[in-house]
This record gives C-alpha cells, structure tokens and sequence, in this order.
C-alpha cells in the first residue's frame, strides 16, 4: 500500500493520493513515469540545506493553490504485468471521472513526468471536448520515443517499454495530436509547457546521458524551459524556492513567465555543459551543489570562481 511522507493526510484511492479540501473546485493531477510511482517520483528525499519535500503535498498546501485540491496518481509500472499507454489513459480516465462525480471538480490540470506525459496526452486526445482542462506541465516526456528503451525492453517485461523502444504507438499518438491541435493553428483550449533535463543520469554505471532529448520533451510546447537537473531528479523539486518548482506554479496558474525563468538561449544552454564539466574536476559535495545552483541562476562566472 501507497504511504506518503506528509503532515496533511490525504485520501487514499487505489494506491492514489488525493489531498482534498472541502469547497475546492479545481484538480491538479500528477503523474508519474516509468518505473515511478505516487510517492517516490516527486520527493526529494532531502539533504544538509533542505528537508524532505513532497511535491504533490507542497503544491497543495501552497497558499497560491488554496482553491486547489492535488492528486498524485499511480499505476503499474514496473517490471511484470503493466498497462499500455492507452490502457495507462484509460485507468486515469476511470480515475476522473469517479472523483470528478464525487467532488464536483470544475476544471483539470496536470502535472506528469517521462511517460506519464505520454499517458496524459493520450487522456487529453480522447476527453478533451469533454473536459476543462487549464494547464498541461509535461516534465521531460520521450514525446518521440526512447533509443534507450531498447536496454529497458531486454531486461524488463512490461509494454511501456516496448511502445518507448519501437514508437509507433507514440508516433501515431504525435499524428493525432498534430492533427487535433496543431493543423489548425488554433491557440489549444490549455496552456501546454514542457521542461527539460540539461544534466546527464550518471546514478547508473550503464548509462551517463540525457535521458530524454530537448527536441523531443518540447514537441508542440507553447513554453518551455531547460533546467540543471537529471531525468529522475527533474521531477523533485527540494523546495518552494527552488526554479522548478516556481516555474511549474507559474505554468499552472497561468502567469506571464518571470524573466530569471524564461527559456534561455542556444548560446547560454551549450555553455552549461562546459561548465558543468571544469566545476565537476575541481570541487566536489556542497559547493559543487552550490556552483549548481548558480548555474541554474544564470551567474556561470560565480560558479566558476568556486
């Protein structure tokens, strides 16, 4: 059974976790990726300068989300018995619909991570017309597959890796979305953002890359945004005042987007790297995450000077 590392209690729907309170008329949803699940994939488990943050919980006890109830969905995702991606829409749908009819919730926005974004868009082709939904955060989402499923597929029997490793699934999903919201240059009636990750996985001895490519995380974004985070920690925010977490609040209220929060260049991206690179040979532990954290701000001669 689902627990999660919280101070306010919520409601437990299927290994889901919904955090309610009484009046609310709006639903944020998140949802997790391959692999991932409620709890896991949004919290930072917490270090020397921060405590153990769980995003979904934050988001709902953030004053600027006080007519907002918050739901972290989960479903099987692991290696055995696993929905496909249409039937992964179909469970969130179901989801939906049961505590939309028991909580009378006006509009829908979402929050999703890696493939749960895949999931999310499905849901969005098929209930659009009959759901309001405002907002859509896709956090580095393999909306053109993944090459790198292929490892997955060998060692894992689960379809979700099958349908990242071969794309047809996915690249027909893109046809429909195309075709649904982008053909007719019409504004979507949402406002769709996507992150990316511009740091590489080096947890596993197997891989040291980007997991997910920018070209294929922004496909189709109305805004979008590059951060200094891998593709697990992308979706762990360590607190409110850390970059993603205030650009996803932004995204999900609509605001204009904050200068120090804009997308950054070409020029200014390829820089990181390189940066990243000469801190990483020569400081280590606290200040390394320090010269990160300038980083993300955009103050690359203070990193350097650590």
């Amino acid at each position: 059974m689902t627990s999660a590392p919280q101070d306010t209690q919520p409601i437990l729907i299927d290994n889901s976790l919904l955090f309610h309170k009484d009046g609310n008329d709006k639903l944020i949803v998140f949802v997790h990726g391959l692999m991932g699940d409620a709890v896991e994939t949004w919290t930072f488990i917490g270090d020397e300068q921060h405590p153990k943050f769980y995003w979904p919980e934050k988001l709902f006890n953030d004053p600027e989300f006080a007519e907002y109830d918050v739901l972290s969905f989960d479903y099987e995702s692991g290696c055995g018995p696993a929905y496909t991606i249409k039937q992964l829409a179909q469970s969130l749908k179901t989801m939906l619909d049961g505590t939309k009819r028991k909580y009378q919730y006006k509009s829908l926005s979402f929050v999703a991570h890696s493939l749960g974004g895949l999931g999310v868009r499905q849901y969005i082709l098929d209930e659009h017309k009959k759901q309001n939904i405002e907002s859509v955060v896709l956090l580095a989402t393999p909306n053109h597959g993944n090459s790198l499923a292929e490892l997955g597929v060998f060692f894992c029997n689960n379809p979700q890796w099958e349908e990242l490793a071969h794309g047809g699934v996915i690249d027909y999903m893109g046809e429909q979305w195309f075709e649904t919201f982008e053909k007719t240059q019409t504004s979507k009636p949402f406002l769709h953002s996507a992150a990316y990750e511009l740091k590489p996985v080096e947890k596993y001895w197997i891989i040291k890359k980007i997991i997910v490519e920018k070209y294929s995380a922004i496909m189709d974004a109305q805004e979008r945004r590059g951060f200094l985070k891998d593709h697990e920690t992308i979706s762990k925010p360590y607190g409110y005042d850390d970059q993603l977490y205030d650009w996803t609040r932004q995204r999900l209220l609509q605001n204009p987007v904050e200068p120090e929060l804009a997308e950054r260049s070409e020029t200014e991206e390829q820089a990181i790297p390189e940066t990243l690179g000469k801190l990483k040979e020569a400081v280590q532990g606290t200040e390394l995450e320090k010269a990160e954290n300038l980083i993300e701000i955009g103050d690359l001669d203070g990193a350097l000077k650590l």
